[in-house]
């Protein structure tokens, strides 16, 4: 029988525990598992703010279901672990991830990766003729934000086996779901929603809306005036959600996590069109939602199945649990099968320094062998010496005479160094400045829904400002919660959020939005000034796009 490891997943509002065991890749068996509320205060978007408090809720959740499997894997959850697509060479696991590393500044435009643990997963080997390469997922964390799970197992008294990032333990299991059609499979959490497309099981596209079930679970209780459960319990019985988004509140709720969806399916269909989407799912807690589904296929003119049952999924057969809670713990029980591991900060420099310490290893031989050949030469060079007519004082005056063309050589070799790391750093930098203007014009598409509406877009020196409106203040914040993840992006800020009335007489809210581009266009000159190649510009450049608006597709 496979071993039993225990994973949790922790939330801003649910910690979610179960012991499983797994056959490969192929099926999971629960054996326990427990849902338990997030101690007040202690979690915000994935950071465990209060650990103390997180140990002593798990203990005795651990307790009270008589877990006792020492092996853990955490899931991260949380809006600020940046993923980025990237083509390698194939090799072995070490031989990726060291190269996905050494090449992680073009991945991650951060300010100091040493801050970061860096991890990947395999989305797909590619075999062709020529050459083999592996379509991957990389990832980066901060490590004050994994540091503090490891700190928490070792509360805990567990052994952590894999820090796992939410969007991979999803997709494991939902390999497990699907046939080989493009698929479209939503996972509505309760603090966030994954929009996964696959295709052949393998991830096409992904991506995370900060917005769950909790928010109409929310408006529900605020409208209705009813605690979390009893919420929960009208939400499943079908009669709160209306067909389409006619103004009603509990409804209405949901009209950014609609749009958003909206969005990035535009935004996947108009690059992908040589395979579009031929399936839909709905999976996860906001599938328990009654009438969601319909109130999703008329809204999106997508027709959408709810993913009720798992298959490949059992409860050990003296667990208890419906299929309905089950699939619940879809992303816990996924962990189990092929995690990513952020390492803590310990670990990663640990491994460094014993890297280091073999390089300094290496460097002892060659040094060794160098002496060695050098004292070698010179043995050979007095016996040649010997034959030779000049005397020693001949050869010290003729290095003497050299001396000053040594100096210059050397001052010449510095001078052509300090040329060339300028100029290499030159190139790189503004080889990416136009690329980074659209990646901002690419990330705001995807990010804006289209209720959101763009009346001007200024760029000054790298300083973004836009004008606009959108038709409520969570609109605008979602937005913001959006870019201010985005790694290039910068001092996200926004201003205005007054209410007023279109000329339709329909309530909208003007704002102002603003960041900062961290390579600007005007970064060639600024490097060229400081290298003291070019005399400080006193001009500026300005676009400006009058009336740009963002039309819904």
């Amino acid at each position: 029988m496979a071993s039993k490891l225990l994973s949790i997943e922790i939330s801003n509002e649910l910690i979610k525990i179960a012991e499983v065991s797994h056959q490969g890749k192929k099926s999971v068996t629960v054996h326990k598992a427990a849902t338990i509320t997030t101690p007040e205060n202690s979690v915000e978007d994935g950071n465990l703010k209060d650990v103390n408090a997180l140990t002593e809720a798990i203990r005795a959740a651990l307790k009270d279901n008589l877990i006792s499997t020492k092996q853990v894997i955490m899931t991260v959850q949380s809006s600020t672990i940046a993923s980025k697509e990237a083509t390698i060479p194939q090799g072995k696991p070490s031989k990726m991830k060291e190269y996905v590393q050494n090449n992680a500044s073009e991945y991650f435009p951060v300010g100091n990766l040493d801050d970061y643990s860096l991890t990947y997963a395999v989305l797909e080997n590619i075999n062709d003729k020529n050459e083999k390469s592996s379509r991957i997922l990389a990832m980066a964390a901060r490590y004050n934000l994994i540091d503090n799970y490891y700190k928490l197992a070792k509360n805990l008294g567990l052994t952590v086996v894999a820090i796992d990032y939410i969007g991979n333990s999803t997709l494991e299991m939902l390999k497990l779901q699907i046939d080989d059609t493009p698929s479209m499979v939503i996972q509505i959490g309760n603090d966030s929603t994954i929009i996964n497309v696959l295709k052949n099981k393998v991830l096409q596209f992904q991506r995370t809306v900060p917005y769950g079930r909790s928010a109409v679970t929310n408006a529900v209780m605020e409208n209705k005036k009813l605690s979390y459960q009893v919420a929960v319990e009208l939400l499943s019985k079908g009669s709160l959600i209306h067909e389409r988004l006619d103004g009603e509140e509990v409804t209405e709720s949901l009209r950014y996590l609609i749009n958003s969806i909206s969005r990035i399916v535009d935004y996947y269909v108009s690059r992908n069109q040589s395979s579009p989407i031929e399936k839909a799912y709905i999976i996860g807690e906001g599938a328990n939602v009654g009438g969601i589904d319909k109130l999703f296929a008329n809204e999106l003119n997508i027709n959408f199945n709810k993913i009720t049952e798992l298959k490949n999924v059992e409860p050990d057969k003296v667990f208890r649990i419906s299929k309905s809670e089950l699939i619940t713990y879809l992303s816990t029980m996924g962990a189990c099968l092929d995690p990513v591991n952020f390492k803590q900060y310990t670990q990663a420099k640990t491994k460094a320094s014993a890297k280091s310490i073999d390089t300094l290893k290496a460097v002892k031989v060659f040094v060794i062998l160098s002496v060695i050949f050098a004292v070698a030469s010179f043995a050979i060079a007095i016996v040649k010496v010997k034959g030779l007519e000049k005397t020693r004082d001949e050869y010290k005056k003729e290095i003497k005479q050299l001396q000053p063309a040594k100096k210059l050589y050397e001052e010449w070799l510095l001078a052509k160094d300090n040329y060339s790391g300028i100029w290499t750093f030159y190139s790189v930098t503004s080889s990416n400045n136009s690329d980074y203007l659209a990646k901002t014009l690419d990330k705001l598409e995807e990010v804006v829904p289209s209720d959101m509406f763009f009346k001007e877009i200024k760029v000054v020196d790298g300083k973004v400002t836009i004008k606009g409106y959108c038709r409520d203040k969570s609109t605008l914040a979602g937005v913001i919660v959006q870019l201010k993840n985005v790694p290039f992006l910068k001092n996200v800020s926004s201003t205005g959020g007054k209410e007023s009335l279109s000329n339709d007489n329909l309530k909208i809210v003007e704002f102002g939005l603003s960041f900062d581009i961290v390579n600007p266009t005007n970064l060639e000159q600024q490097i060229l000034e400081e290298a003291g190649l070019a005399k400080k510009s006193t001009t500026k450049t300005e676009t400006k796009t009058e009336e740009t608006k963002k039309e819904d597709k």
